[in-house]
This record gives C-alpha cells, structure tokens and sequence, in this order.
C-alpha cells in the first residue's frame, strides 16, 4: 500500500505485509554479511597499516587519467 505525504508531494511511504516485511528482513540480513566479513579482514591489520591501505583507496578512487 502506497500513500503520499501532503508535505512532500515527491515522497511515497510504503506499508509492507507481513510477508513483504520478512522479504525485507532477509534482504537486510544480505547486507550485514559482506560487512561483517570486511570488518573481520581490517581487524587484522595495525591502525598504521589501515591508514596506507586507507591513503592507496584514496588514491585509487581520486585517480586522474
């Protein structure tokens, strides 16, 4: 179900069923898994080394060609 906000005339808040709902949950749960496992690799390194590793991202990012 869909309904708009007289505020916001571009914003559309949804209501989900209960089977949507655990759709979403599973979905979430989607996300922590790759994040857990990211935290896991960088709570191997020293605050030092995760700040190289953190300038060579920047860099990498930032890069021109």
């Amino acid at each position: 179900m869909a309904s708009s906000f007289t505020e916001y005339q571009k914003e559309v808040c949804f209501t989900l069923t209960p089977t949507g709902y655990t759709l979403w949950e599973l979905h979430e749960e989607g996300h922590q898994k790759p994040v857990q496992q990211l935290l896991q690799l960088l709570s191997r390194y020293r605050p030092d080394e995760l700040e190289v590793i953190g300038r060579f991202l920047d860099d990498l990012v930032n890069r021109t060609e």
